[in-house]
């Protein structure tokens, strides 16, 4: 899978963000592992329109566009970062919200009702997630369509 940027163009955004340490210390292959897996985390999600290829490997270019959009390449490198950060998705979601934990009768509470949607997902940044909301279709809106 193609990453939605190279190592050079991260490298540059790196340039301008603070902090940046994660980045500037990571070996080449891991940076590549981490763009890659980034671009990975962000076409699971359900993005507004369709594929401008439908042959395309990646989620974007979408509809009409030829080029990625710069928010949706932003939300890579900061995925990227929290990655290399140490951040793991599974765990984040798996450890949402612990409320209260006790070793008798092992039980373990958690409040599902006020996990950040970004978790949900599999974003592990907020930054990342703020990115790529505006493309994102609402699972709330119902399309109606009349039949005659």
């Amino acid at each position: 899978m193609a990453a939605y940027a190279s190592i050079v163009d991260a490298d540059t955004y790196f340039t301008t963000r603070l902090p940046s340490e994660e980045w500037d210390v990571a070996s080449v292959g891991d940076k590549t592992k981490a763009l890659a897996t980034a671009t990975r985390l962000i076409d699971q999600l359900n993005f507004k329109g369709v594929k401008a290829d439908p042959g395309q490997e990646n989620a974007f270019p979408r509809d009409e566009g030829t080029v990625v959009p710069q928010p949706i390449i932003d939300a890579c490198f900061e995925v990227a970062y929290a990655l290399l950060e140490g951040r793991n998705p599974e765990y984040d979601f798996e450890n949402i919200n612990v409320i209260g934990s006790g070793i008798g009768a092992s039980r373990l509470t958690k409040d599902i009702d006020n996990v950040p949607l970004n978790v949900i997902h599999n974003i592990p940044s907020t930054i990342a997630w703020n990115y790529l909301r505006p493309y994102l279709n609402n699972s709330l809106t119902l399309r109606l369509e009349r039949l005659s």
